[in-house]
């Protein structure tokens, strides 16, 4: 409908009509429902077994294979929890120097790489942990999620764990399951914070240095950081980098 009033008032401008759209199109959040479902913490670990310790009846060669099948999107998981983002920035994520993204001695990771235009869904500038940040900086140079999608590995997964389905666990679950757990952690004074993370607060001008600060989002970072541990803690291998063989973490109860 917003297409097709665009094309009305197009043709108006044009004069090949005689009237504008007498109409206009609803927004997003008339028509479409939030998904309501947030995983906790205990299924963001099972997400992260699933890719680190396959479960299989075949025998080592087969778990191997799962487990080298699975590394995008363990990538993907990691990279999403520590970040918040959004898939597409998630995947959009590199080390290279001419992206201009990752600055390993801040420990900041700008979401929108060097060049690309800022759009409504704004991506922010977002303070980094050290376990991520060794991850990042033992990438080389390259994206981190080197795949165009990570989509069919995620629902092959979805399935699996039988996370809800209808779109209420989808990829963007991660980013809405991290903010529903960082706000309880974070409270309401410190939640603008969270707000910065997801890119819905943009950083004013007269903070364009902020984010090369050590104190920059630092409640956010604590909580961010406390949940990688929790879920390393669930899931021994989650956050551990250069291929380190974890030892199989205990059954999820």
């Amino acid at each position: 409908m917003r297409q097709l009033a665009a094309v009305v008032n197009y043709a108006y401008g044009r004069k090949d009509t005689l009237f504008p759209a007498a109409f206009t199109a609803k927004t997003p959040e008339q028509v479409s429902r939030t998904p309501g479902y947030r995983a906790d913490l205990k299924t963001l670990a099972a997400m992260f077994r699933y890719c680190v310790s396959p479960v299989s009846a075949g025998d080592a060669l087969t778990v191997k294979r799962m487990r080298s099948d699975r590394d995008q999107l363990l990538r993907f998981l990691r990279i999403s929890v520590a970040t918040w983002a959004r898939p597409d920035a998630a995947h959009d994520v590199s080390t290279s120097r001419l992206r201009d993204q990752w600055n390993s001695n801040a420990r900041a990771l700008n979401l929108n790489q060097k060049g690309r235009a800022q759009t409504k869904k704004h991506r922010p500038i977002v303070p980094i942990g050290n376990r991520m940040a060794a991850i990042l900086d033992a990438n080389g140079q390259g994206f981190y999620v080197s795949v165009a999608s990570v989509r069919k590995a995620f629902f092959a997964m979805q399935v699996e764990l039988k996370l809800p389905p209808d779109r209420e666990s989808g990829m963007k679950l991660i980013r809405r399951s991290m903010a529903h757990l960082a706000r309880q952690r974070l409270g309401e004074r410190d939640w603008i914070e969270g707000q910065i993370m997801l890119g819905h607060k943009k950083v004013t001008t007269s903070d364009t240095y902020a984010p090369f600060d050590t104190g920059y989002l630092a409640r956010a970072l604590e909580v961010t950081d406390a949940i990688i541990e929790e879920i390393e803690k669930l899931c021994p291998g989650a956050f551990t980098f250069l291929g380190v063989q974890a030892p199989a973490p205990p059954p999820l109860e």
